[in-house]
């Protein structure tokens, strides 16, 4: 858990008094509690990053105080002490944006739009955050929060304390939605909030629902199909009082599935299933008032209603999708109806055989959100490439259609997280793209069940930078930033080795990279496997300090090479033995002792799984031909 987010109700709660207070952060009594919580997580950034000499002081001002000088956080006190706001881009939600600026006082601010009166008050959230980013403070990962900069102020210091601060700045996130679904982000909401994520697994203090895209649960995130029909837990199967009493509703029908065993879809063209789904949905967000989003989607599976009905509205429509928008734009226009002030959407998948887009008139409405799928793509090379150009015509069809696209986007190797997945060079290019034909949010799909993906805080952290900010990142900077501060100065530059190896062979080799490939894929050659475990050994050797922590990160990142090393024992043995190449290995030169050290490194780390089908350590040693004697 970052240090920062630990203890900061505790500190707020005590009403923290210092010795002899340096600077003060200002607030009035009368803000949200979210930003009196901003005000104490500045003072603890800087008091424990970014300035540990200095003293910081929380302040409630009042009217009296229109002069003073004091970092002012939140829109009331920046208002109070004559903040004058930065214009914010017109037609933009204002839960976004935020504002830092100089204040008549010689004081700042950092705020939010001041127009946003939601309980949450993200904007100051993100300005305090921005600002703790400008003084050098890092959040890596969980545990891991570093200052790369030292203080810009000291005690003796005349001149004014924001002097190398924006004089006036105002920034407004292009994507209204942000989610990287990786594992470190699940177990640490907090994390994710501090890399300005905004799903709805982001907390403000015991506030749930404060990053702003809350989905109504029930029905659920995705595939709710089941969901929207039962008040029980959905499963794989119909649910089955609807499936005997209305089984025109199900396909397959029941002479096809007489016990209703089957997962199969809904019959979106039949209009009592509408009337029922629709006031389902209405109940669910009745009963929801902060859901921002309520999914009505297809289940995952390709056994879409064949009836003769919905074969007529696919031909009349030109989309396999049809019967279903045609629903979803009909609970979206009751939505509206009933809910007309509320910020609120319908959400459905274009998803392997609904991802092609109308051909006819039919458009979703405007509170209608359509999730394309990027699940057939290329991820070694940029969606941009002629090898990814089914989904660039998708893509570019369904912008034409809708104001409210948003991606399910896939960012790991599936079948095998340990293993070197090299996407890390499209990440950058693949999220302009997205943003180049009008998406509006972005969910990337990581290694969401364990730790011990290839280079998973690497990238949790590149990817929620490019989805802040796409337009402004600079990914070659914030990698080089990254490997120096988590891994080493010393480190770096095997780690960029490393990942240049492993892109430059999938490009090298024209390789399809799907979100599901083995370890025995060509770019995974002997020669470079033997060479990719050396860089990691050779990395892990720099932590001369024996610094524990720095040492578990670096023994983790030996995992994947180690991994396909594993599964491919022989055939990499031996050509190391044909072409005498030296073993990268010292500490283990069998079968059996480099599977030990995997083990340690395993459970050094929590890990629970290797892949999204459940494969754990045990499945490894079985793989191996290792005795159950080997995981003790």
């Amino acid at each position: 858990m970052l240090r920062v987010f630990v203890f900061v109700l505790c500190a707020w709660a005590s009403g923290h008094v210092a010795a002899s207070p340096t600077f003060s952060i200002c607030t009035v009594s009368s803000a949200p509690y979210s930003v009196h919580l901003s005000a104490v997580r500045v003072q603890n950034w800087l008091q424990v990053y970014a300035c540990p000499d200095l003293t910081f002081d929380l302040v409630n001002i009042t009217a009296g105080d229109r002069d003073r000088t004091c970092l002012a956080v939140g829109s009331a006190a920046a208002s109070l002490l004559k903040f004058t706001y930065p214009e914010f881009p017109a037609g933009k939600d204002v839960v976004e944006s935020f504002a830092l600026g100089s204040l008549p006082s010689g004081g700042y601010a950092l705020t939010g739009d001041p127009k946003d009166t939601s309980k949450f008050q993200r904007g100051t959230l993100y300005a305090a955050l921005d600002f703790a980013e400008r003084l050098g403070i890092r959040f890596l990962d969980s545990s891991v929060t570093v200052s790369s900069k030292s203080c810009p102020w000291t005690k003796a210091r005349a001149e004014p304390l924001f002097a190398n601060f924006p004089a006036s700045y105002a920034f407004t996130p292009s994507l209204e939605y942000r989610q990287v679904l990786g594992f470190d982000f699940r177990m640490h909401p907090a994390f994710a909030e501090a890399l300005r994520n905004n799903d709805a697994s982001i907390e403000v203090g015991e506030m749930q629902g404060a990053g702003g895209v809350v989905y109504a649960n029930p029905p659920g995130f995705v595939h709710t199909s089941y969901a929207l029909l039962s008040d029980t837990k959905a499963g794989d199967v119909p649910p089955p009082e609807l499936f005997a009493s209305h089984n025109e509703w199900f396909w397959p029908r029941r002479s096809n599935d007489p016990n209703g065993t089957v997962y199969g879809q809904l019959c979106w063209s039949n209009a009592s299933l509408v009337e029922f789904v629709k006031d389902r949905v209405l109940r669910f967000l009745e009963a929801q008032p902060d859901a921002t989003v309520i999914s009505v989607s297809q289940n995952d599976n390709f056994n879409y209603c064949n009836s003769t009905e919905e074969q007529a509205i696919y031909e009349k429509e030109g989309a396999l999708i049809g019967p279903l928008l045609n629903a979803v734009n009909e609970i979206a226009d009751a939505v509206a109806e009933k809910f007309p002030g509320r910020r609120v959407a319908v959400d459905t998948l274009a998803y392997q055989w609904t991802r092609p887009t109308p051909t006819s008139s039919l458009r979703p409405r405007p509170n209608v959100i359509v999730r394309l799928c990027s699940i057939e793509c290329n991820f070694g090379a940029p969606l941009s490439d002629p090898s990814n150009s089914k989904f660039l015509s998708d893509i570019t069809n369904w912008g034409k259609k809708s104001n409210r696209t948003w991606i399910w986007n896939y960012v790991t190797d599936f079948r095998a997280y340990s293993m070197p997945w090299p996407d890390y060079y499209t990440l950058g290019p693949n999220t302009r793209f997205y943003l180049d034909h009008g998406v509006r949010g972005i969910f990337q799909e990581a290694a969401y069940q364990s730790y011990g993906a290839d280079l998973a805080a690497l990238k949790n952290y590149l990817m929620s930078k490019l989805l802040f900010d796409p337009q402004n990142a600079n990914e070659a900077a914030i990698i080089q930033e990254f490997l120096t501060l988590y891994y080493g100065q010393e480190a770096a530059p095997y780690f960029d080795k490393y990942m240049h190896l492993w892109a430059d062979s999938v490009y090298d080799r024209s390789f399809y990279l799907g979100e599901s490939v083995s370890e025995s894929s060509a770019y995974l050659t002997p020669e470079l496997l033997l060479e990719s475990a050396l860089l990691m050994e050779k990395a892990a050797e720099t932590n001369t300090q024996n610094d524990p922590a720095l040492g578990k990160r670096l023994r983790l990142a030996k995992l994947p090479t180690l991994y396909v090393v594993l599964l491919r024992w022989g055939e990499v043995r031996a050509f190391a033995l044909r072409n005498k190449v030296t073993w990268p290995y010292p500490g283990c030169s069998s079968l059996k002792t480099c599977f030990d050290d995997f083990s340690s490194i395993y459970r050094e780390n929590n890990m629970t799984l290797l892949s999204e089908g459940g494969n754990n350590l045990a499945w490894l040693a079985s793989q191996l031909n290792l005795t159950s004697s080997f995981l003790r």
